[in-house]
């Protein structure tokens, strides 16, 4: 986790890796609330079966 703090990096690069890590996360919490919605649905399903 502690790393030496180098130069800084470039305000461009860190906004790009920035803009990824909340798209990804966004992502994530998108799969996530899919995935509560289903589970009802697939529970019911698979207890009719």
């Amino acid at each position: 986790m502690f790393r030496l703090q180098q130069s800084q990096p470039d305000p461009a690069e860190e906004q790009k890796r920035v803009a990824a890590e909340v798209r990804n996360n966004f992502i994530m919490f998108g799969a996530l609330c899919i995935a509560i919605r289903l589970a009802p649905i697939v529970l019911q399903h698979l207890k009719n079966a």
